[in-house]
């Protein structure tokens, strides 16, 4: 499936990126059970016959910049598979996420996390492919995506989301060391950090939800629904 061998100390650091912390959670952390109170978000005011209006509609700039990323791929002559599906993945997060909000509880949670988690293997396979030049691209990218799919189905059926979390926290690292690690890497270190410090505001606001309530009348997870496209706005340029 793959060319990739460990040729120096900037692939054995890869390797311990992306299974440092997997190993750690599984040997110091117990299983991570979902948190009913997750579902409890600050605004819940219904608008236009639409509850938790702020929160559903907040997604529609996923749809947006998903929509600007596909007619991009589709104008050029070159097509890669994992890009396709990371911009699919983005796609699904706004009804996804729309459907989990309209109706907040573990059930259509499940229908969240499933596009998202599309989406981050999706970016994955796009990295190593772009810096390692993996053969048989199409498997390893499908491979990966039925390996996200497969820790939101054990966290649906456990109640165990160390794996999930494990996925999300990857694909941030990924991105993040290769561009930083490897001097010719074909991802470009400027939109990858911009695209990572608003995602990582974005999940500050999300922890913040009721204080940025208080201070702006307008809730944290929606703002963090807002920032985290822009995220995936700036991961757009690098395939400019």
């Amino acid at each position: 499936m793959s060319n990739f061998t460990i040729k120096n100390k900037k692939d054995l650091g890869l390797i311990i990126v992306i299974f440092l912390p997997i190993i750690l959670m599984y040997a110091f952390l117990g299983p991570l059970a979902q948190s009913l109170a997750y579902h409890s978000f600050v605004d819940q005011s219904p608008i236009l016959g639409i509850p938790n209006f702020h929160n559903v509609i907040s997604n529609i700039p996923f749809l947006i910049f998903a929509m600007i990323g596909l007619t991009q791929y589709f104008q050029r002559k070159s097509h890669n598979l994992a890009w396709l599906l990371f911009l699919v993945g983005v796609l699904l997060v706004a009804p996804g996420s729309a459907y989990y909000h309209y109706d907040p509880n573990n059930a259509t949670l499940f229908y969240d996390r499933l596009p998202m988690t599309i989406a981050f293997m999706s970016l994955v396979s796009f990295a190593l492919i772009e810096q390692f030049k993996i053969r048989n691209t199409n498997l390893f990218t499908l491979g990966l995506i039925l390996f996200g799919i497969s820790t939101v189905i054990y966290w649906k059926t456990v109640d165990d989301l160390r794996l999930y979390y494990w996925v999300q926290l990857s694909a941030i690292t990924i991105l993040f060391y290769i561009s930083l690690a490897y001097k010719k890497s074909e991802l470009k270190p400027k939109f990858v950090f911009i695209a990572l410090g608003f995602y990582i505001i974005a999940k500050f606001f999300e922890a913040k939800d009721g204080f940025t309530y208080d201070l702006f009348s307008y809730s944290g997870h929606s703002i963090k629904h807002i920032l985290a496209s822009f995220s995936v706005y700036a991961l757009l340029k690098l395939k400019k």
